[in-house]
């Protein structure tokens, strides 16, 4: 597995958790 592939799958999985960390802080 290639670095650029890993920081992809890395970059993915940070913005889905922060855009369900900010669904949570809104509620």
């Amino acid at each position: 597995v290639s670095e650029s592939r890993v920081c992809q799958i890395h970059g993915q999985a940070i913005v889905r958790l922060r855009t369900r960390m900010s669904d949570w802080i809104n509620e």
